[in-house]
């Protein structure tokens, strides 16, 4: 059905992380973060195969240090992949 590949740079990251995906088909991806709980704290708008993260949720509050997960999800074949960060002050 399909493969993707994440990556997350620089990780640990303090200020923002850049996230980059490849698939092997060409579908639309949704990227969401996770907190260690499995709460989803931020959906992050790509651009391309590319997002940024400013370790923020959704209302713009900085979270705290700790570690996060990225997922990545074609939402055609349903292909994901899951990546950790971790966010340092």
């Amino acid at each position: 059905p399909g493969k993707m590949h994440l990556s997350a740079q620089p990780n640990p990251f303090s200020k923002s992380v850049r996230i980059s995906f490849e698939s092997s088909v060409i579908d639309p991806v949704h990227l969401m973060v996770y907190d260690l709980t499995g709460l989803l704290v931020k959906a992050l708008k790509t651009a391309g195969q590319k997002a940024t993260w400013l370790g923020d949720d959704e209302s713009g509050y900085k979270l705290p240090s700790g570690i996060y997960f990225i997922h990545a999800k074609n939402t055609v074949t349903g292909v994901s992949e899951l990546l950790k960060v971790l966010k340092v002050e």
